[in-house]
């Protein structure tokens, strides 16, 4: 088992509007299996061998803003999460959420990086996310981050504490953090918020 410390990434959601079919595909894709989410504030938990790997939410809670698209939401651990989101908003971070506390699990804050991606951080009080080895088939690495400026992304994801070998950084037109699958066919999965990785090495 390998828990993922601070300065790794440790969870995504896929905030959707149809889990069902979001579940489906997922199911079908990638062998993942849908259990229950016990005491993740989330609709559904997946898991690949037996790991939890991604939780699903149904935006059609009504904790979520009617008109909010459908996203995936990355979850980056930290050591504080107080202090490194006043590090990220130092650093020309947005702070969208504020930290607090989800009793038992964890305290997070979500913030748009100043490149214009959305992540959430994430310090585990109870749950620490992916316990999957490194590299295994069918699951979760650390995502790409594509924006405008790749160097300077990288450079403000290490001063915030990233230390994940796993995690990309490249040049593209939609800021984003977009996930990576380790050994996944080069099929793209069709639902609207989500891309894996096509099996080529992190940028």
């Amino acid at each position: 088992m390998h828990e993922r410390g601070p300065g790794s990434f440790c969870w995504f959601d896929l905030k959707t509007r149809d889990v069902a079919a979001t579940s489906t595909t997922l199911v079908e894709t990638l062998g993942w299996t849908v259990s229950e989410p016990e005491r993740l504030h989330a609709a559904k938990i997946l898991r690949c061998s037996g790991h939890p790997v991604a939780s699903l939410s149904d935006l059609a809670n009504p904790v979520y803003p009617a008109d909010l698209p459908e996203h995936t939401a990355w979850y980056l651990a930290v050591d504080d999460v107080e202090a490194r989101t006043r590090l990220a908003s130092d650093a020309g971070a947005q702070i969208v959420v504020a930290p607090f506390e989800l009793p038992g699990l964890g305290a997070m804050s979500t913030i748009i990086d100043p490149f214009g991606a959305a992540v959430s951080l994430w310090e585990q009080r109870g749950f620490a996310g992916w316990t999957h080895d490194l590299g295994a088939p069918r699951t979760p690495s650390a995502p790409r981050h594509s924006g405008p400026d790749p160097t300077a992304a990288r450079e403000f994801y290490v001063a915030l504490g990233l230390n994940d070998v796993e995690a990309g950084f490249i040049h593209g037109n939609e800021p984003a953090w977009n996930a990576q699958i380790n050994v996944l066919p080069s099929t793209r999965l069709r639902f609207p918020v989500w891309w894996p990785a096509d099996g080529s090495p992190a940028g």
